[in-house]
């Protein structure tokens, strides 16, 4: 009986393997928007404002680095996945 059971397992691991393969990039393109498509591969340490725009010397923004607004725009796509599911 152990034999079957572990079948079983594996046949609901391809399952949910395959449709979750199938929602993810049904996500990137319907749920994600343009501007976290763009910002997830920043990875730089220059200083850019939160609109992603670069920040000047004596800028009075509020300025972050362009690794930080590429994290926070990961966050909010994996956010979407996950609130789509």
């Amino acid at each position: 009986m152990p034999h079957r059971l572990t079948t079983e397992r594996l046949a609901l691991f391809a399952t949910l393997l395959a449709t979750f393969g199938e929602l993810h990039p049904l996500c990137d393109h319907w749920v994600q928007g343009p501007k976290t498509a763009s910002r997830k591969r920043l990875y730089v340490e220059e200083l850019v404002h939160a609109d992603g725009t670069p920040a000047a010397p004596g800028s009075t923004r509020p300025t972050m680095t362009t690794s930080t607004l590429g994290r926070r725009a990961v966050a909010c796509h994996v956010a979407s996945v996950g609130l789509a599911r």
